[in-house]
Parts: C-alpha cells; sequence; structure tokens
C-alpha cells in the first residue's frame, strides 16, 4: 500500500506472487513491506558516521538486517504472518 494506506497498480499485480510461490514450493511465504528500510539503513549510517561514498557499499546489507529483524520481532511477538 501507499504509505497514505492506498494500493498501487504495481502492488495490485504483486498481490498474487506470494500465493503463486507458496503454491509452487509448498514452503509458507510472507509478504514484507521494505519501501522504508533504504531509508533507515542509511540513517543509520549517517548516525554511525560512515562516508557518503561508503555507505553505498552496506546500505543494502543493512536494510536486509532491518526487514529480517523487524519480522523476527513481529514472530516473538506472536504475530503470525495471516494477522496483518
Amino acid at each position: 500500500m501507499w504509505l497514505a494506506g492506498q494500493w498501487t497498480d504495481y502492488e495490485l499485480l504483486d498481490c498474487g506472487r506470494g500465493e503463486k510461490l507458496e503454491r509452487r514450493t509448498g514452503l509458507p511465504v510472507v509478504m514484507w513491506d521494505e519501501r522504508l528500510t533504504t531509508v533507515a539503513a542509511d540513517k543509520a549510517m549517517i548516525e554511525a558516521g560512515i562516508r557518503r561514498e561508503r555507505r553505498k557499499d552496506y546500505v543494502d546489507k543493512i536494510a536486509a538486517a532491518l526487514i529480517l529483524q523487524g519480522y523476527l520481532d513481529r514472530r516473538s511477538h506472536g504475530q503470525t504472518e495471516k494477522e496483518d
């Protein structure tokens, strides 16, 4: 969804991909909103004093870590994927 709470055309097209992947693999698929993780990763690096020219080397790794941590935090609080 947009940050304003409305679905974009791209997201509507993407909705079926998780279900299709679940059917193909037999594994549960969790859809996760990752739009702001790059911003959060960049902000964390700025706060840590990482120079601009070095940030691009780390931004995707840090963003991935933030996504994983958010998922793990949600699971540790007993929330399941279908409750959202």
